[in-house]
């Protein structure tokens, strides 16, 4: 067992997760993933289209994989009855309910009672489920939903409103508890690890606005009983120009476009991997269409690499310049540097556009990813079909997209004119087109892109002008944009060939914190 572990744990770190599935059957954005509880078997996703999907990822066959919107995975059912976007899945223990939150306010519980079934039980035709329990008293769009880590019962819902509900499936109401934040609150999730059951995190700003600056940092790691940060992520090492505390006076040259950043949409990170490998790895979504996973050190390591100053020492040091950022402690005058990851142990390749939801599969070497395509996208560290064996695999694989300095400005009016999706549309999954015969011939018709295909190039195209307009954001005040950012102006000489050789061409993750380390993905 402990060779097994330190062989996967040497693959992800020499090579990452190189290989890659891509599963299609949403209609558009892909906003929450959730894999099931024990051994993951069941993966839900939900999104843009009102519907959500639960895959069996035990029963995989090629041969499913026909149709244009079709998986090689097989699905198991389709959950009806959000008419806005869906932003939020969580299983419950014993995967008794699958609980979601949507923009339509409305928090439902589907009683699917999916525990771990035989792989490649006979199902004629794909389930279909609507909620068992709604539950309808936010007045804002829900964040998230967060089932209790050892009651099948019990969950957390959060809204943009301020709501934050304590939900009992067994109460004829549901309400167990509520609070309320005079702001938003972005996201409230229960500790995953059993042995701390009774408690919650929840992430709100503290005032109007001020979570901005967070919001376009990197991603930062804090212990559970302390409010000082431990470790901070980032590729900077690789990418010096994506330090966020510099605002830019032009667009991003193509050099610049590449490296981690959190600017334009929110990014729902995840921890795994430490039971398989012995190694805890934080993965998160960027703005460059890639995901980044990062390596985590052991907490005393991390303790014992933070900075502390007092202010006054701090603002004295004309050594410490403006490169680095410090954090001020909550209690007194001391201001903290946590370690700096800077850089990622690999990346995850293969997105066309913004990667906003990255998560670690709890018991196999996998990460899912989606955001702004259709697509679900799974990277795995070692093969796990026919086509990643074959010698041409490298070259044949989807390929990250590089963002375009120009704006397909047809596709952004396009996506401005479509109509908004009011009801769940119901799919024919039963009815897949036939496989192609080899005898068959491409037609002008069939290459002609279908319904979905259109709505993805729009939406990307629609968040390709979004990012040209957050090139030039900083976490800075307005009166200290103007410093000058010496060592990006030095790093945007070099050219093309050379930041390519400097990336990073790697894949993985990571799942449930320890008991004692979470993260701040906002």
């Amino acid at each position: 067992m402990h060779m097994r572990r330190s062989l996967l744990g040497d693959a992800i770190d020499a090579h990452g997760f190189p290989y890659l599935h891509e599963v299609k059957g949403h209609s558009s954005c892909v906003n929450a993933l959730a894999f099931s509880k024990g051994s993951g078997q069941w993966m839900a996703s939900g999104g843009d289209d009102l519907g959500i999907l639960i895959r069996d990822l035990f029963d995989y066959d090629d041969d499913r994989h026909n149709g244009p919107e079709t998986s090689s995975y097989r699905t198991r059912a389709r959950l009806l009855g959000h008419y806005s976007n869906v932003f939020s899945l969580s299983w419950s223990v014993g995967n008794k309910y699958l609980f979601s939150g949507a923009n339509d306010c409305l928090f439902f519980a589907y009683d699917l009672n999916y525990g771990d079934t035989p792989i490649r039980q006979v199902q004629p035709q794909i389930e279909r489920h609507r909620p068992t329990i709604s539950f309808g008293l936010h007045e804002s769009s829900i964040r998230e939903v967060s089932a209790h880590p050892t009651n099948p019962d019990l969950a957390l819902s959060c809204s943009d409103g301020g709501d934050l509900y304590l939900l009992d499936m067994r109460l004829p109401g549901q309400v167990a508890q509520y609070g309320y934040f005079p702001v938003q609150v972005e996201s409230a999730q229960w500790n995953p690890n059993p042995s701390d059951g009774n408690r919650f995190v929840v992430a709100s700003s503290i005032e109007p606005g001020s979570c901005v600056a967070l919001s376009l940092y990197h991603p930062v790691l804090f212990e559970t009983d302390k409010a000082e940060p431990i470790a901070e992520m980032s590729s900077i090492a690789l990418h010096p120009h994506t330090n966020p505390i510099f605002a830019r006076a032009k667009s991003l040259a193509a050099d610049e476009m590449l490296g981690y950043r959190n600017s334009c949409t929110i990014k729902r990170g995840s921890f795994g991997f430490e039971t398989q490998t012995g190694h805890l790895y934080y993965v998160a979504g960027s703005d460059d269409f890639r995901g980044y996973g990062w390596k985590i050190p052991p907490i005393d390591t991390l303790r014992e690499q933070r900075q502390s100053l007092s202010f006054d020492a701090w603002k004295g040091n004309e050594e410490i310049g403006f490169m680095n950022a410090w954090f001020d402690s909550l209690t007194d005058d001391t201001l903290f540097q946590p370690m700096h990851l800077s850089t990622p142990t690999f990346t995850l390749e293969g997105s066309r556009s913004i990667v906003n939801s990255t998560l670690c599969h709890p018991t196999l070497p996998m990460i899912a990813t989606a955001g702004i395509e259709r697509i679900v996208r799974y990277h795995y560290a070692t093969p796990m079909s026919m086509a990643h064996l074959q010698p041409n695999w490298a070259s044949v694989r989807p390929q990250t997209r590089h963002r375009l300095r120009t704006v397909n400005v047809a596709a952004v009016l396009r996506a401005m004119g479509r109509p908004r999706r009011t009801a769940t549309v119901e799919m024919d999954d039963t009815n897949p087109p036939p496989p192609p015969t080899r005898a068959s011939r491409p037609t002008r018709e069939s290459l002609r892109p279908t319904e979905a295909e259109l709505a993805d190039e729009e939406v990307i195209a629609l968040f390709d002008e979004l990012l040209r307009d957050e090139d030039f954001r900083s976490i800075l005040p307005a009166h200290l944009d103007g410093i000058e950012d010496t060592e990006s102006e030095e790093f945007l000489s070099t050219s093309d060939e050379d930041v390519s050789d400097r990336e990073v061409d790697a894949t993985a993750g990571a799942r449930a914190p320890p008991d004692d380390v979470e993260a701040d993905y906002d």
